[in-house]
């Protein structure tokens, strides 16, 4: 492995390769302006960053260290093999007129010919700005976070679709896009008409449409959205996209434009300096960017160590898919990619939706019954999401077989046999929980090829949120047995034996909630409402238990309450009910969750702020959500929990990419993007989900995780641990005032090359 120096060396002998034509002195000033950048095509000046890096898109581009310096030559990056590593091309270019660009990627090749193919090995991705206004996180424990307001980037828009799930023999069907009368209705007429129209008549291959990037701010530092952002819903069918050729710059919201750059290095690439070129491009003139990755001997595993989950809300209103097309070919395949694209970045995502094309799920009217499936009268939209999603019953909802009205039917309890009455389910979950969806025989290419998702929600209601009314009847319990017993009976005949099962029933019952302070501990009240609700969880794990003996159902435990305000308490204490805890960040409380999982108990944490985690809004850099996995690692930890992944604005979430809006954690709810909205920011729908530069940073994280622990394995904890507390000194219930973790990505880069050193042979 190089060092610094000889890197340094090594990038500078390079530097000749550097040409375009000739730079006038507005260009050395931008340079002195923006140290490491280099002049590029059409008055552009090009910059590097590293996948931490958060800028607007104005401003100075900060160096984040000699790797990314292209006066020394081009970008040097460090990676392990099975793992993804990617950097960031931040162009910039102030002229009046708009030119546009172009940027690929070559093939990698080292000395002795080995070569890392940019196809399909290399992604690009052009970031999306939004305007981040009510953004100062102030939500819990006050987190630093960017300034805002102003544009931050944080949608990826790949250059070209990555999904193609369609197997040579399809379950069920041979056709995997929607029907000529299974379209998504039209656009509401107060949608974006400009951005639309503009790209109806544009040619696919040219790339968006400037105009919708919206007007120009007033000054380089806007300090107010623009008048004509682009709002409003658009449905897109679901059709193959031509690839991204090129985009313009500057952009109407700025001089600025950053293009994200992943790189995967497949498990069984040969160790090495591998060298190729980055080549930007406009007007007849090029820039070659040399790019250089020493890939490590250390392997990433295929099966993760650590669970990261991610819930799917309202499973797949935005893509344009609609409830009644549940287990329909197209809902399956826009599942699919949903699943492959969590996989890719190390994370499972679970939809929130009770019996989503099993045999819990009642029939209506314009939603026929499935095999296996009693007919029933259909249900209008909770206030949770979609219709069929976990919700209150009404009048034209009645109460399953065995239960209290507000739940559905026990899976499987009156069904003639395992596979009639779970053909639906499996044809839409099975590829993913024996692992056939990860292969290429689906079109997937990624870590973990051929691995089955390693965690599960068993697709049941989660019926009781914020607080419990009363104890569950015994009916309640007999229906929840009753499943564990279908769910144990369907996992033992599919054999689905390397993912572990959790039932999601309750959610923050016992504590405080988002929503409010929830009741006081002085209420005289407390007490005996916490121990009501204790109770009901033991007699739940008890039902999950005796319905499957043999397939363990962890019940999952989420709690802003710190579970030691309970211990030794009786009828109090939750040791002996919960196995799978998921407390969030601050209520984490690291004695008593290492004490729990010494015994064999799962435990997660979740979502907080400052200084118990790192921030996961988008005006945040990307060190924060790469927190995540090193907090689980340093800690021993098994996994974390994201509450939502694609709860956004349903009408404009590429702008309003928060639950809510008054929420100032902007960004909270959503990690990924609807393609099928894409033409509401003026670019071409794409049939599967955007991922987004916090999910690539969530990644990061979790891959940082997977390294820690072949350190450990390969050098001892003596020898890792102490690195690994160097950059997480403290965090979850030890964290006080400011965040201990460094904010310098320069300082992440190099403890990412100490464990790569650390984990090779």
């Amino acid at each position: 492995m190089p060092t610094l120096t000889r890197r340094r060396l090594l990038l500078a002998a390079t530097a000749a390769a550097l040409a375009v034509g000739a730079a006038g002195a507005a260009h050395l000033a931008w340079k002195r302006w923006s140290p490491g950048c280099v002049p590029g095509p059409a008055s552009t000046m090009v910059c590097a960053a590293s996948d931490m890096t958060r800028l607007p898109n104005h401003g100075r581009v900060p160096l984040d260290g000699p790797e990314y310096d292209l006066t020394l030559g081009g970008v040097h990056l460090d990676a392990a093999r099975n793992e993804v590593v990617g950097f960031q091309i931040i162009l910039q270019r102030k002229a009046s007129d708009t030119a546009r660009l172009s940027l690929t990627v070559t093939d990698l090749k080292n000395p002795k010919g080995d070569i890392l193919p940019a196809d399909p090995w290399i992604e690009r991705f052009l970031a999306y700005y939004a305007w981040v206004d009510n953004a100062g996180y102030t939500w819990g424990s006050p987190t630093e976070v960017l300034p805002w307001p102003d544009f931050y980037p944080d949608a990826l828009i790949p250059f070209q679709a990555s999904c193609d799930p369609t197997p040579k023999t399809p379950p069920g069907s041979n056709d995997l896009h929607p029907p000529s009368d299974d379209k998504p209705a039209a656009p509401p007429a107060d949608a974006a008409q400009g951005a639309q129209a503009t790209q109806a008549a544009r040619p696919a291959a040219e790339g968006p449409p400037p105009a919708a990037e919206g007007p120009p701010p007033a000054s380089d530092k806007p300090d107010a959205p623009p008048a004509d952002t682009p709002t409003g819903a658009q449905s897109a069918e679901a059709a193959p996209r031509a690839p991204l050729t090129d985009f313009p710059l500057p952009t109407a919201h700025g001089p600025n434009q950053a293009v994200w750059i992943d790189i995967t290095v497949p498990r069984d690439q040969p160790p090495g300096l591998y060298h190729g070129r980055v080549i930007v491009a406009a007007q007849g003139e090029k820039l070659e960017i040399p790019l250089y990755i020493e890939v490590f001997g250390a392997t990433l595993p295929d099966e993760t160590t650590f669970q990261a989950v991610g819930e799917i809300y309202d499973p797949y209103v935005a893509e344009g898919v609609k409830p009644d097309q549940l287990g329909t070919p197209r809902w399956r395949r826009t599942a699919w990619c949903h699943q492959q694209l969590a996989h890719r970045h190390r994370t499972v995502f679970i939809e929130r939706f009770d019996g989503a094309a099993g045999p819990d799920r009642p029939a209506g009217p314009d939603r026929p019954a499935g095999p296996g499936q009693p007919a029933g009268t259909d249900r209008p939209a909770s206030p949770d999401g979609a219709a069929g999603t976990d919700g209150a019953a009404g009048t034209d909802r009645p109460a399953g077989p065995g239960q209290p009205a507000g739940t559905e039917g026990a899976a499987g309890t009156d069904q003639p046999s395992v596979d009639k009455a779970w053909a639906t389910y499996v044809e839409a979950f099975g590829p993913a929980l024996d692992g056939r969806l990860f292969t290429p025989e689906f079109g997937y290419r990624g870590p973990g090829q051929g691995v089955p998702v390693s965690v599960w929600r068993t697709p049941w209601p989660q019926g009781y949120n914020g607080s419990l009314a009363g104890p569950l009847t015994d009916a309640e319990i007999e229906a929840i047995k009753g499943r564990a017993a279908a769910w144990a009976e369907l996992v033992e005949a599919k054999g689905w034996d390397r993912t572990s099962w959790f039932a999601y029933i309750f959610d923050e019952v016992d504590g405080p909630t988002d929503h409010g302070a929830g009741f006081a501990a002085t209420d005289p009240a407390h007490d005996a409402t916490i121990a009501m609700t204790h109770a009901q969880m033991a007699r739940v794990q008890r039902a999950l238990d005796e319905g499957s003996p043999k397939r363990r159902i962890d019940l999952m435990w989420t709690s802003h309450s710190n579970p030691t305000i309970w211990s030794g308490k009786a009828d109090l204490d939750l040791v002996g009910t919960i196995r799978l805890w998921a407390p969030n960040a601050a209520a984490a409380d690291v004695p008593f969750l290492t004490a729990r999982r010494k015994v064999g108990e799962r435990v997660w944490f979740y979502h907080d702020g400052h200084p118990s985690v790192g921030a996961h809004a988008i005006n945040a850099s990307g060190v924060e959500m790469r927190t995540w996995g090193v907090i689980t690692a340093r800690y021993h930890l098994d996994g974390h929990l994201m509450w939502a992944v694609n709860l956004s604005d349903p009408e404009n979430p590429y702008n309003k990419p928060s639950y809510k809006n008054s929420d100032d954690r902007f960004g909270n709810g959503a990690l990924i993007y609807p393609g099928a909205m894409l033409p509401t920011i003026g670019h071409q729908a794409l049939d599967e989900p955007v991922p987004s530069a916090r999910l690539k940073a969530w990644r990061r994280g979790l891959q940082d995780a997977e390294l820690i622990a072949l350190a450990r394995a390969a050098a001892g904890d003596k020898a890792v641990d102490p690195l690994v507390e160097r950059m997480i000194p403290r965090a979850l219930s030890e964290g006080q005032g400011r965040a201990a973790w460094p904010s310098d990505p320069a300082a992440w880069l190099e403890f990412h090359r100490a464990l790569l050193r650390l984990a090779s042979p």
